[in-house]
């Protein structure tokens, strides 16, 4: 009786150790599998962001190289312009100097002109041996004898006989090797007719400074509207870029944490894992020997 009453019990602790068991070891498979999942996904997570940070790390190394391209075609670009407004300021001083010199030669040439005709109308004597002087030299001297009585001043008396004088000396350089009729011919013209012919050469040369100013005028605006709006535009593409590179820079810090975070968890998650494992095939190993005992 007492050896039926011990087995009866046996087989009911055993029914009983047996349902534990089975739940345990649902439980097990059920943790297992959780487990499993969360690795899987976490796994998935990691290499999407293991891909996201190469991805911004190689824009944000392709926004550095274009940030310094700009900084040197800006740097580059400036140079240029302020080499060509430096140019452009020495032309344009020197062309308000001679531009002042040679309208100032046409006024005075102009004035003197009007002088003489004054005179010849009046029928000067002095213009008159002007007219009938032989030579350039002669008329020179008899020019300095009207300029004297008339009202033309003294500065421009002075720029007037110098300016004659040296067309002389001019005209005597290029008659030098010319038959003595012409070289006299060329010497003997009207006074009023070479005064005028040094107006018009000057006028002449002074339209084609201005024309040649206003040219160069012109091609430094092109150049410096080019050069300016290339220098705006690579300045809102720089702004852009540093914007671009910061915002990487900034999505690429934000990952490299997630990062850390999720290989932080998946190593949690594989320990957990590792440890569920074990204990669970240490209850199955404890089960089985009871299995045996109670046999």
């Amino acid at each position: 009786m007492m050896c039926q009453d011990l087995s009866a019990k046996v087989e009911a602790d055993g029914e009983a150790d047996d349902k534990a068991y089975g739940e345990y070891f649902e439980w097990c498979d059920d943790t297992a599998k959780e487990k499993q999942n969360e690795l899987t996904s976490a796994n998935s997570a990691k290499e999407k962001l293991e891909a996201s940070i190469g991805e911004l790390a190689s824009e944000i190394e392709v926004c550095g190289t274009k940030i310094g391209e700009l900084v040197e075609s800006i740097s580059s670009n400036g140079k240029d312009l302020d080499a060509a407004t430096k140019i452009r300021n020495e032309e344009a001083s020197v062309f308000a100097k001679n531009d002042g010199e040679l309208e100032d030669l046409v006024g005075t040439l102009g004035k003197a002109i009007t002088v003489l005709e004054k005179e010849m109308a009046a029928g000067s004597a002095a213009f008159a041996q002007v007219s009938n002087s032989a030579t350039m030299s002669e008329m020179v001297k008899s020019l300095g004898l009207i300029i004297d009585a008339t009202s033309i001043g003294q500065t421009d008396k002075t720029k007037l006989l110098a300016l004659v004088q040296s067309h002389q000396d001019s005209e005597d350089d290029d008659s030098e090797d010319a038959p003595e009729g012409a070289n006299y011919k060329k010497k003997s013209g009207s006074i009023v007719d070479v005064l005028a012919d040094m107006k018009d050469k000057a006028s002449s040369q002074l339209s084609e400074l201005r024309k040649a100013e206003q040219k160069s005028k012109a091609n430094f605006g092109q150049l410096k509207q080019t050069l300016d709006m290339q220098i705006a535009n690579d300045n809102m593409d720089l702004s852009n870029q540093k914007k671009k590179k910061a915002s990487s820079e900034e999505g690429k810090a934000t990952a490299e944490g997630e990062l850390a975070v999720t290989v932080k968890d998946i190593k949690t998650t594989e320990e957990a894992l590792a440890l569920t494992q074990k204990d669970c095939m240490q209850v199955a190993t404890d089960h089985e020997a009871s299995i045996q005992a109670r046999a």
